[in-house]
């Protein structure tokens, strides 16, 4: 399974999540958003990948493959001659049904998550309007690869993980940022002091 780490639209870096039954994706940039099934080889944390019997409506049947472990089947139909049909067993419809309600669930936070990330950035577009178009500009990426060599690409932040985005120590010079008033963060650390700007923020409104 390849994922591409680079956003399709803007080819910002992507912020990947791994999850138990699909890999997801999306731009912090420009919210693009995809959901990658897993592969056969990594559909679940400990695959075991078994040929399995389809009934088909009209009498008719499948081989598939089916996970032991999680339930997930997937491929196209194999050839019937490539097995003993007679040791070949139906595909457990519990398991798979399983699959189906917790990859549902699975995705559905995720897209919390990302609808939270979306929202909270919108709002930053409202205060600076033109701003997501800003972060597209030659400018703007010559800024933000300068931070990011400057840092040796460290987290300023946690000083462990990698750098993926650019965090405004002020937001007094937007649109006309000093190298000196940007610094280099993981998306982790970069979304836990957006959320303490914001508190910042609101405590000085109340």
């Amino acid at each position: 399974m390849n994922v591409n780490n680079h956003c399709p639209k803007c080819t910002s870096e992507l912020v990947i999540e791994k999850g138990k039954f699909n890999v997801y994706a999306f731009c912090p940039n420009c919210f693009e958003q995809q959901s990658i099934p897993k592969d056969n080889q990594n559909c679940c944390y400990s695959p075991e990948i078994l040929p399995v019997r389809i009934n088909m409506r009209g009498g008719g049947f499948q081989i598939r493959q089916q996970c032991n472990n999680c339930g997930h089947s997937f491929g196209l139909a194999l050839k019937k001659s490539d097995f003993d049909l007679n040791k070949i067993k139906l595909r457990d419809e519990h398991k798979a049904e399983q699959f189906h309600k917790m990859a549902a669930i699975e995705y559905a936070e995720f897209k919390v998550k990302f609808d939270t990330f979306k929202n909270e950035n919108y709002t930053f577009e409202n205060q600076f309007p033109g701003y997501n178009e800003y972060l597209k500009s030659e400018t703007w990426q010559f800024k933000r690869k300068s931070v990011l060599k400057r840092d040796n690409f460290i987290c300023q932040s946690c000083l462990a993980n990698k750098a993926t985005q650019i965090h405004h120590l002020t937001y007094k010079h937007v649109f006309n940022e000093p190298l000196f008033d940007l610094i280099s963060v993981c998306f982790r650390c970069h979304e836990i002091i957006t959320k303490m700007d914001r508190k910042i923020e609101s405590d000085k409104i109340i």
